[in-house]
């Protein structure tokens, strides 16, 4: 992992992810100080290990989970996880979290080469939920042109180290890219290579770990 990937920053502030703090990558619940205090990015982390149910993961609505995947080959799937119901980290999330996949390419880089890191990750928020649950934690959204998506991005400008990040609307769900080593352009066309699918193709494309 490199160093970019150590970093810590701030989407929300949750005391349910407190008891979560042992993680330290992208994908994971990490802390930061700031002069205002404790603050969390609350990143979902995997659950124990459990059988693929043989029914469609649904919300706590009722309503079947969106799942996506990449189908850029120059990016390859370092982990993705699929978290028991109502799991505590995932839910800390804002929006909460149903799912993620991570991302990963090595590209040239001054004195040689480095490794860039996309999250993808499925929220049963609509973007217009998705982007409110950001926006009160000071993201900031511009609409962005996608291949195939309608879409926003945005990073936190008062925290100029924060993530870019891409709101994917897909109905009464919503498709997250985040990324420390792309900017809002490059994850918009990243975005061209993300394609919905059902649960099962999302297992067996990408290997879902639980």
């Amino acid at each position: 992992m490199t160093a970019d990937h150590e970093r810590r920053e701030l989407i929300g502030q949750d005391d349910a992810v407190m008891g979560a703090l042992a993680r330290g990558r992208l994908g994971r619940v990490v802390v930061q100080m700031t002069g205002r205090g404790l603050v969390c990015l609350a990143l979902v982390a995997c659950s124990d290990n459990d059988s693929a149910s043989e029914t469609a993961t649904t919300d706590s609505g009722g309503s079947p989970t969106s799942y996506a995947v990449v189908g850029d080959d120059a990016w390859s799937l370092q982990e993705a996880v699929d978290p028991r119901p109502n799991d505590a980290e995932a839910s800390a999330e804002r929006p909460p979290m149903d799912w993620y996949s991570e991302h990963v390419r090595t590209v040239p880089a001054s004195g040689g080469r480095e490794e860039q890191m996309v999250r993808l990750s499925g929220h049963s928020a609509s973007m217009t939920g998705s982007r409110a649950a950001l926006e009160d934690v000071g993201w900031e959204f511009d609409s962005v042109t996608t291949d195939g998506w309608k879409a926003v991005g945005g990073t936190s400008p008062s925290h100029p180290a924060s993530p870019a990040v891409v709101l994917l609307d897909n109905g009464s769900a919503t498709f997250m890219l985040l990324s420390y080593d792309l900017t809002v352009d490059d994850l918009a066309r990243f975005a061209g290579s993300v394609e919905a699918v059902d649960e099962t193709t999302w297992d067996a494309s990408d290997g879902a770990i639980r």
